[in-house]
């Protein structure tokens, strides 16, 4: 399953890396975040479709996602945190989905590199 993961990280052509046990990062540096929410969102529902001859049919896998947009005044460490808070945010509710932090800063003009750790 990790391996079919990672390819479909490989897929979306931006960087990634795995970061933990089960948790990868996706670094999407062109992107804001509305758009690397989008492309978690894709790999979630890919996951979902994905079917495994090791598991039974009527076992459905699932992704949970958070997504954080990089500020220019923070650290990676930051925006990995942010990231990391928003996925058990997700874990939290349920599973299954895409969490988008939301700093309290206002938005800015011209869109951050989003992170996106699953």
């Amino acid at each position: 399953m990790l391996r079919r993961f990672a390819g479909l990280l490989r897929e979306t052509g931006l960087d990634a890396a795995r970061i933990g046990g089960e948790e990868f990062a996706l670094i999407a540096p062109k992107q804001g975040e509305t758009e690397a929410a989008f492309i978690a969102e894709k790999l979630r529902k890919q996951l979902c479709n994905s079917h495994f001859e090791t598991i039974d049919a009527d076992h459905v896998l699932t992704a949970s996602f958070g997504v954080a947009r990089f500020q220019p005044d923070s650290s990676l460490q930051s925006l990995i945190d942010q990231a990391d808070s928003v996925l058990y945010t997700s874990k939290n509710k349920g599973r299954d989905r895409v969490t988008l932090h939301t700093p309290d800063a206002a938005p800015q003009a011209k869109p951050h590199p989003a992170l996106a750790v699953v």
